[in-house]
């Protein structure tokens, strides 16, 4: 009677797994036909989510990037057994050139550091990526949130000219990225840099675990109002110590 008890529990634990791994290749399936329908273009689905919906739990989370480049994690969103999507494919084609426009600036200014920039989403009517540009990003959405965030290592820039800094970063806002947004440059230690870029190169909602990790650093920030930095010098030339909230 034992043995039968333990032969039954082990044939449910294998049903539960064989119908979890059918759903999830189905969520899989669904998942990546609709972003290739939606940008025409192929995408790999890197992991599945969370499945909810209070009544029939029908919409489910994938992370996707397109085949062309891995490193582009986004979030979507699938509904209704695939009638609808929601994604954040075109946040994270801005948030590559803004970040690739900083790096201009980053790399004349610091020896080892990490960029991370974050786009707030909201919902555009581009649809290739051979379409997208900041511009018309902006200009569709002008209102959501942009922050970017440097991690420098102090120690190997123990001389940075902060003036020079001062000056790169607001020539780089006043000709090339013109909107409103958030900069903060953290100053810290070798091994935090290094964490951070392997931080940055994961998928993550949340900056929580990188605001910890950057407690007690040096760090000096400013609003951007239309490509001007709105923190005069004498005051962002004074660093002031992260207290680790976001």
């Amino acid at each position: 009677m034992k043995l039968k008890r333990i032969s039954m529990l082990l044939l449910l634990v294998i049903t539960v797994f064989i119908l979890n791994a059918c759903s999830s290749q189905r969520d899989d399936e669904v998942a990546k036909k609709l972003l290739e329908e939606k940008y025409n273009e192929e995408f790999e689905i890197l992991a599945i989510g969370k499945r909810y919906d209070v009544l029939e739990n029908d919409t489910f989370e994938v992370t996707a990037a397109p085949l062309y480049d891995p490193s582009l994690k986004f979030l979507a969103k699938i509904g209704k057994n695939g009638t609808w999507i929601i994604d954040e494919y075109i946040q994270v084609l801005a948030e590559k050139e803004i970040s690739d426009r900083v790096e201009t600036v980053a790399k004349n200014l610091y020896q080892n550091y990490a960029i991370k920039v974050y786009v707030g989403w909201g919902e555009s009517s581009i649809t290739n990526k051979k379409d997208f540009s900041l511009e018309r990003y902006k200009e569709e959405i002008p209102g959501y949130p942009i922050v970017i965030d440097i991690v420098v290592n102090e120690y190997l820039s123990p001389n940075i000219n902060v003036e020079k800094e001062y000056e790169a970063f607001s020539n780089l806002f006043s000709t090339e990225l013109p909107y409103d947004m958030g900069l903060d440059i953290f100053y810290t230690t070798n091994e935090n840099v290094e964490k951070s870029k392997t931080k940055f190169k994961e998928f993550a909602e949340t900056y929580q675990d990188f605001y910890d990790l950057m407690e007690g650093s040096k760090k000096r920030g400013t609003g951007i109002d239309e490509g001007k930095m709105m923190v005069p010098f004498e005051a962002f030339k004074n660093q002031s110590v992260f207290n680790g909230m976001g």
